[in-house]
C-alpha cells in the first residue's frame, strides 16, 4: 500500500489519484473550487479544493492501494 500525503504532492497528481478511482474532476480555475463531473444530486457536488474530494473518495482510494494522510 502506498502512503499518499496529500500536503507534498502537486495537484495534477492529485487528480491523477482522482482519475483511478474513476472520478473526472473538474477544478474552476477563478475559484479553485472543485465539482465531480457526472454526479448526481446525492451528495453536494461543490468542494472547496481537490482535497476535499480525495478525502471523500479516501476508501476507494484504499481499495486501490493508496492511503491519503494529510
Amino acid at each position: 500500500m502506498s502512503n499518499i500525503r496529500l500536503s507534498e504532492i502537486p495537484k495534477y497528481k492529485k487528480f491523477q489519484l482522482a482519475d483511478i478511482a474513476g472520478y473526472n474532476v473538474k477544478e474552476d480555475k477563478e475559484t479553485g473550487r472543485c465539482t465531480i463531473m457526472g454526479a448526481d444530486n446525492c451528495i453536494d457536488n461543490d468542494f472547496k479544493n481537490i482535497d476535499d474530494v480525495l478525502k471523500l473518495i479516501s476508501n476507494e482510494l484504499r481499495g486501490r492501494g493508496f492511503n491519503i494522510t494529510m
